[in-house]
């Protein structure tokens, strides 16, 4: 019998990179790769004693990776067997481990002084680039840092004495402290610190407004802070607009003086200035103020009223209009962002017009506006060009599409978004079944060119919907409605891929008219299977038949519970790293009749729900009637006839605390008066959610809305009776850019313009205290009251004329002009000329709302903290742990030490997310892709060697804006990667089938040595991640870093 192979061992990987043979390294837990027969067993030693054993894959290929190995030189060997069959010993390969750390250096000292106040009070010094001198491990290098601040290095000589001459250095107090590391990169703990104060020239001093943004009943804390303790000092020595002051005071000795700003009431002023004039003052060690002056900037909104805007007087400023195309067309019954479906860097909006005549009578259209710069002026739909959208058109006559629309995410992986839209009254399954359409984003235009009314227009109709344009959703069984309502789900499997949700709420799967929903996974490797309609071959999925692998079913609890009248991705609401779902059944009667139920249903990666045959085909179904607390839990409407859950959404995160939260639509709740309506704001969290509840035999986590704690929520309650607030309710995004989500709620029959002109209501996002504490039905609540909705809470969006029903419809519409704010879409079916009708949709744009554009510098503690930036360009350093970090609106920056925190989101703007870590191996492929947003560059410049992975989905979830930085890439998604020498990127790719790269994805180098337009010679490597021939996304190196591609 032939003996196997000798093993090779071809590469070991310590947290650097790849090691040269003998090659001295810090990591004392090394990863073996190499090649031997396929699917040997191959046994690893360590200078000649087995440390382990691996197999190698059908390739060959094998990885193993050690224990913590000690100290000294290792020789590593490998033998393989496969069967009776063994191979000889490899060749060794050494290498020379030093994973201990130098010890703390001794504490600095100055090598002169010109003054002293000693050891014991600390060094005063009239020189402002002292010399600092100490003991250290001979030979290694010494960071000299002042405070957080690394002023430089020097080399430990071989007796260990190191000097080190600073720069010019700020007056003020300093802390100097010495830091060793060994040749190998090993950091040992820092030095005592010698606290030095510099005292010459002018007294310095700063002013900070911990509140710039002061509303009413609010005060902020003014601190001033000297560069050294100061005498005579105060209020005198402070002007201030538009409030007063309390009395300045100190508690250490005079440095950092505190005090009370009150603003003054009924009064709206975006800049206020608070001055120190500080000739007076003079510094303990002789610094005087010569009468220099130090200010900072305030707003102040006292007033109030609400803010109201006019969606009859809009400016291109503000927003822009879009009208129906047809009489009666009711464009705006449904209306959401469409994503980015062109792949142009603006987000897209989609709105529907379920009574269009384009494929027959009211066979029902939608319609997608794509986003850009500016100049939007009106958009009339009848006139719709190729450059500014096209027309998803309806099957046949009474389909009713465009009923419900939404974007669909990315469902195909190709980097472009997709859309969803719903005809629920399609017979194609049987009558009244109902269909749901994806059509698929694509840079190289929609559809085929029609002329109606002399206008050319490019429409997609869903009769012939090609296999690269989308695919169709076929419903159940006669008569359930799928379609009814549709959503993107996000990623409820955890593989990387959008999901859509669709419902039927007449399904009878769980009794008459109990209702249903069906989620269907997204997937690289195509949807369905084509199905000849009416001489048409389409890719269809079937609901009778769907498979596990396609998707699963969500069964209603009871009959005519109407599950399925709403669905919507619920974010990620518990935290894990995985999308969930909530579905609305506004007939459930667990809090009373009609009163009405929403359903969260958990993500995630196991297998979701049970087989069930009976309807002959096995499906996974989740059956909410015996919903468990590890599948979700349930939302239990306040009273009859409320109908909770007409209308759900993921609310975004509004109070900032890493968790995605819900907004759930009573639009015939009663608090506000009869049929006001209501929308329910419930908070996500880790676990615990409501109460075991048994009443129907099964235990459930039910949350009751009779009974919702501030804890646990708020309640926003309409405006007048019969405004129907609820009836339609959306996250806004964030519109105002201060890092917070907001919300807005839809009153298609607010009579504030005129009768039933209708109204939106949004709320501003915060950390808490949302409204009014309220125990009118004998229990605690928190309510937001909409007809008393003040400035700093929200404001109001107002029908442009009676009977428009403005509002029927509300949804975040994304950053459709680019300009880094959220903006919001707002439907009114009624809309238009009074004799016709057709219906209108108005985009308004986000923006500060008043809130200050200074900038924000945060610094966390080791705990688990909520760090908010705002509208500005800010500085937010996590300090560990699971941190939740919303850096808002402007260009800003977010470090982070390790991959511990919950979530970062960058918000608006161009922002980078710095690794502060030294040595760091990260590895995106370890967290999930929703904890990260908004990120267009990365740093990981600075100490140690650091090696940063980065799959191919990943990159797709970071940021989907363009990168102001990278102006040259291929394609939107791009992101900017800052490194030093010694650093390395590793990209992988993927290949979700397991075949080759075709349809998976793969990285290419397509530029070496770039400007980041592109255009010159610069210090970037430029590579595009390809699936089949298209550009998905684009990185750009620095040209200092290793990079390693892995196909």
């Amino acid at each position: 019998m032939a003996r196997l192979k000798k093993p090779k061992i071809k590469k070991i990987v310590a947290d650097t990179g790849p090691l040269g043979a003998g090659e001295l390294t810090a990591d004392n837990t090394l990863i073996l790769k190499g090649k031997a027969a396929p699917r040997a067993k191959i046994v690893i030693y360590e200078n000649g004693i087995k440390i382990g054993m691996v197999k190698a894959n059908k390739k060959g290929k094998w990885k193993f990776e050690t224990d913590s190995l000690s100290d000294g030189h290792s020789d590593f060997s490998a033998k393989a067997k496969s069967g009776h069959r063994k191979s000889g010993v490899s060749k060794q390969v050494g290498v020379e481990i030093d994973a201990t750390a130098p010890v703390a250096p001794s504490q600095p000292a100055l090598v002169s002084l010109f003054d002293t106040g000693g050891p014991t009070s600390g060094y005063i010094t009239r020189d402002a680039t002292p010399t600092l001198t100490g003991l250290a491990e001979a030979g290694s290098t010494v960071a000299i840092k002042d405070g957080a601040s690394l002023l430089g290095s020097t080399v430990a000589n071989s007796s260990g004495v190191w000097i080190f001459t600073t720069g010019g250095l700020a007056y003020g107090a300093h802390l100097f402290t010495a830091t060793a590391t060994d040749k190998v990169g090993n950091t040992g703990p820092a030095s005592a610190a010698l606290a030095v104060t510099i005292n010459d020239g002018p007294l310095a001093a700063t002013i900070v407004v911990a509140d710039t943004v002061l509303t009413a009943g609010e005060t902020s804390l003014v601190t001033i802070t000297f560069s050294q303790a100061v005498s005579g000092f105060d209020n005198a020595d402070l002007t201030l607009e538009n409030g007063t002051l309390s009395p300045v005071v100190s508690l250490d000795g005079g440095t950092t003086w505190t005090a009370t700003l009150t603003p003054t009431a009924d009064l709206t002023d975006t800049s206020n200035v608070i001055t120190l004039n500080n000739a007076g003052v003079t510094g303990v060690t002789g610094g005087a103020g010569v009468g220099t002056t130090t200010s900072n900037t305030y707003a102040i909104d006292t007033d109030g009223s609400a803010s109201v805007v006019d969606l009859g007087a809009i400016s291109s400023g503000q927003g822009f209009i879009i009208n129906g195309d047809a009489a009666g067309d009711e464009a705006g019954w449904s209306v959401s962002s469409a994503g980015d479906v062109n792949g142009d860097g603006f987000d897209d909006v989609i709105v529907g017009a379920r009574y269009g005549d384009d494929g027959g009578v009211d066979a029902g259209e939608a319609y997608v506006v794509f986003g850009k710069a500016g100049g939007f002026g009106t958009i009339e739909l009848s006139s719709l060009a190729a450059a500014e959208g096209f027309i998803i058109q309806g099957d046949a006559a009474d389909n009713r599409l465009g009923r419900t629309v939404s974007s669909a995410g990315d469902v195909n992986g190709d980097g472009f978004d997709d859309l969803i839209v719903g005809a629920r009254l399609n017979n194609n399954g049987g009558y009244h079944a109902g269909e749901a359409y994806v059509i698929f984003g694509s840079g190289s235009g929609f559809g085929a060119t029609f002329n109606a009314g002399g206008h050319d227009r490019q429409v997609i109709d869903v009769t012939t919907l090609l296999a690269d344009e989308g695919f169709v959703i076929l419903g159940d069984v006669a008569v359930d409605h799928a379609g009814n309502a549709v959503s993107s789900a996000g990623d409820v499997n955890g593989d990387g891929l959008d999901d859509v949700v669709v419902g039927a709420y007449c399904g009878d799967d769980g009794g008459s008219g109990s209702g249903e929903a069906y989620v269907i996974f997204g997937s690289t490797t195509g949807f369905g299977t084509p199905v000849d309609t009416a001489g048409h071959i389409r890719n269809v999925i079937d609901l009778t038949s769907l498979s596990s692998a396609e998707g699963f079913i969500i069964q209603g609890d009871a009959a005519v519970d109407i599950n399925g009248q709403s669905v919507s991705s619920a974010g990620d609401i518990n935290g894990d790293g995985i999308d969930d779902l909530i579905v609305g059944a506004i007939e459930g009667d667990d809090g009373g009749t009609n009163a009405g139920e929403a359903y969260v249903v958990f993500g995630s990666k196991s297998e979701l729900g049970v087989a069930d045959t009976t309807n002959g085909h096995s499906r996974q179904v989740v059956d909410l009637t015996t919903l468990s607390s590890s599948q979700g839990f349930i939302i239990q409407g306040d009273s009859a006839n409320d109908n909770v859950g007409y209308s759900v959404s993921s609310a975004g995160d509004v109070n900032g605390d890493g968790f995605d939260d819900l907004i759930i639509g009573a639009r015939r709740g009663d608090d506000g008066g009869v049929d006001a309506g209501e929308a329910y704001v419930v908070f996500g969290k880790a676990g615990g959610f409501g109460q075991l509840d048994n009443t129907n035999g099964h235990d459930r986590q039910v949350i009751d809305l009779t009974t919702l704690l501030p804890a646990d929520g708020f309640v926003i309650q309409g405006s007048a009776a019969h405004d129907l607030a609820g009836n339609s309710v959306s996250s806004a995004g964030d519109i105002n850019g201060d890092g917070f989500d907001d919300l807005i709620v839809g009153a298609p029959r607010d009579d504030d313009m005129a009768g039933n002109a209708g109204a939106a209501y949004v709320i501003f996002g915060k950390v808490s205290g949302f409204g009014i504490l309220d125990a009118s039905n004998g229990y605690g609540r928190e309510v937001v009251d909409l007809s008393s909705l003040a400035a700093p809470t929200g404001f109001v969006i107002q029908g442009e004329q009676g009977g428009d029903n403005a509002g029927s419809s509300v949804a975040a519409a994304g950053d459709v002009n680019g300009d880094g704010f959220d903006d919001l879409v707002v439907g009114a079916p009624n809309g238009g000329a009074l004799d016709t009708r057709p219906g209108t949709a108005y985009v308004l744009f986000g923006g500060t709302f008043g809130n200050s554009t200074a900038p924000v510098i945060k610094i966390g503690t080791g705990a688990a903290e909520i760090l908010l930036g705002g509208a500005g360009a800010d500085q937010l350093s996590g300090g560990g742990n699971s941190d939740a970090i919303r850096a808002g609106a402007g260009n800003d920056v977010i470090t982070i030490a390790d991959l511990a925190f919950s979530k970062i989101d960058g918000g608006s703007g161009t922002d980078t997310l710095v690794f502060a870590g030294s040595g760091e191996i990260i590895d995106f492929s370890l967290i999930a892709d929703n904890r990260i947003d908004g990120i267009e560059v990365f740093d990981v410049r600075g100490t140690g060697n650091d090696t940063l992975i980065i799959g191919a989905l990943d990159i797709l979830h970071f940021s989907d804006k363009p990168n102001a930085f990278f102006s040259g890439a291929s394609s939107h998604k791009s992101l900017v990667i800052f490194g030093d020498a010694g650093d390395t990127l590793d990209l992988d790719g993927f290949d979700p089938d397991g075949v080759g790269p075709v349809p998976g994805y793969a990285w290419t180098l397509v530029a070496s040595g770039k400007t980041l337009d592109g255009a010159g010679s610069g210090g970037f490597d430029f590579y595009d991640l390809v699936r089949d021939t298209g550009v998905v996304a684009s990185v750009a190196v620095d040209s200092d870093m290793s990079v390693l591609l892995d196909p």
